[in-house]
């Protein structure tokens, strides 16, 4: 797609025929000119900075060091300074900061930029002076659109690949890997703004520390000060933080996940566990994605935030798949599934607000479902339903539950318990994972409820009267591991 507007018949179009980093001698005369006559993309940008319309820059395959240094406010040396609309497409070309001792790139405030099939890497910024944006710094009001670009080697003290300030940035199909932050963000620190990572984008291998001492918070992305941060379509892969979150650290800020997947996220001490995702206030929202093979909770929620989640699977994480444990926050889950954690499907603390429907529960191993809950329409299969954890704390059934032991559930009347392995079977996921239990043929979860509900976990509109459980059985399902009915 055209993210801006490069099709403007006002706009100039530079082609870059030099891998040298030099400057343009005539700044704004229409023309990209070195003093040797080569059209560098230094000199490119700097031509279209002065020129005054939103202009393309074209720049072909090879190595481009920036080599040329002195002072970091002057647009001739140090980084990139984009202060003007401009749109840079690259045909597998690297832009290399390391000669520089800078970050690679600055979108200025006001300005609207298009990159497309460029690798940015090496970039620092001075943690010292406060700033962030190991690759890329994106200031106020400027809007910025990644195509297939590769965010790599970056190092700051927020925001070891992007720092992104009040800005607007969006990304397909790009990668932003292998960065590092002291502080915050070793991916992308978002303050304020809004981030979209979409179709098949990456953050990946990002960490939090400083050298030896594993510090930080969000490995892959921080979300703070009122940020609106999507991950659509997108992966999260393997991202390390030293204090809080792994993949993503949410403070004050809107955070969703759709469609996506959190997997690997760790602490950067590796024998110590750390959650993937933690959010301090504000909200998250969770569809249709998979949570996995993390080293401690899937998700953790702490402070006034509000979290919903919907048809996703939480599972094989090493602690519990999701942990709410402050009072005055808020849990809402509906056709999700909890799967193979190491302790809880699901914890909610005291004066929290957890409430469930339609969520299918098997091998965890201290129980399903924990604290403060009330729940309806489940299939609970390990061997612990239900732990209320202490005496003022209840999970409570509203109803029409299956249970292998549920004997510490507060069951309803409609409640069926000592149901021999709650009668699943298993449906495969994403690259072979077997992490959608499927109610089958005989099971007792079938019809177990007297209404009609919205599509499954898996996105299957429900026929008749639904089932129990996070997933509806149907001849499609059926087809595979499980075993199907028509109905």
């Amino acid at each position: 797609m055209l993210f801006l507007y490069i099709s403007a018949a006002s706009a100039a179009i530079f082609n870059v025929n030099s891998t040298a980093d030099a400057t343009d001698i005539n700044p704004g005369n229409g023309v990209c000119a070195t003093a040797s006559g080569t059209c560098t993309l230094r000199a490119a940008i700097v031509e279209a900075n002065n020129y005054g319309t939103f202009d393309f820059i074209n720049v072909p395959s090879g190595f481009y060091a920036l080599t040329a240094t002195g002072s970091s406010a002057d647009e001739h040396v140090e980084d990139l300074d984009v202060t003007q609309d401009l749109a840079i497409w690259g045909s597998s070309a690297v832009i290399d900061a390391s000669g520089i001792d800078q970050r690679v790139m600055q979108v200025h405030s006001g300005a609207k930029l298009e990159l497309r099939g460029l690798t940015l890497q090496n970039g620092t910024s001075d943690p010292g002076q406060g700033e962030g944006g190991g690759i890329m710094k994106l200031d106020s009001d400027s809007d910025t659109r990644l195509y297939r670009v590769f965010i790599q080697g970056g190092h700051a003290g927020w925001g070891g690949g992007i720092y992104a300030d009040n800005a607007t940035l969006y990304t397909e199909e790009t990668v932003i890997a292998l960065n590092n932050a002291i502080y915050s963000g070793g991916g992308v620190y978002t303050n304020g703004g809004v981030a979209q990572f979409t179709t098949d984008s990456t953050i990946g291998a990002n960490t939090t520390n400083d050298g030896s001492i594993c510090y930080g918070d969000g490995g892959g992305i921080s979300v703070a000060e009122g940020a609106v941060v999507d991950v659509a379509d997108s992966e999260l892969i393997n991202n390390a933080a030293g204090q809080y979150a792994g993949a993503v650290y949410v403070e004050d800020g809107h955070f969703a996940l759709i469609s996506s997947s959190v997997t690997g996220s760790r602490s950067c001490t590796v024998e110590e566990p750390l959650e993937a995702i933690r959010a301090f206030n504000g909200s998250v929202y969770i569809d249709g994605s998979s949570l996995n093979d993390n080293s401690d909770h899937a998700l953790m929620l702490s402070g006034s935030v509000t979290a919903k989640v919907r048809r996703s699977a939480f599972y094989d994480n090493d602690n519990s798949g999701i942990w709410l444990h402050d009072s005055g926050a808020t849990l809402g889950i509906e056709h999700s599934t909890f799967a193979r954690n190491g302790q809880y499907g699901v914890m909610c603390g005291a004066a929290t607000e957890c409430t469930a429907s339609h969520i299918t529960g098997t091998d965890n191993g201290a129980a399903d479902l924990a604290g403060d809950f009330e729940f309806s329409a489940s299939v609970l299969d390990s061997e612990a339903a239900c732990s209320s954890l202490t005496g003022t704390m209840q999970v409570t059934s509203s109803g029409d539950n299956v249970y292998r032991d549920g004997s510490d559930c507060n069951q309803a009347s409609s409640d069926q318990d000592g149901i021999p392995d709650a009668l699943l079977s298993r449906v495969s996921g994403p690259a072979g994972e077997t992490h959608h239990p499927l109610n089958p043929a005989q099971s007792a979860s079938l019809d177990n409820t007297t209404y009609e509900c919205d599509p499954d976990q898996l996105n299957v509109t429900r026929p008749a009267l639904c089932d129990s459980g996070a997933i509806e059985l149907t001849g499609e399902e059926g087809e595979g591991e499980g075993e199907g009915r028509e109905k």
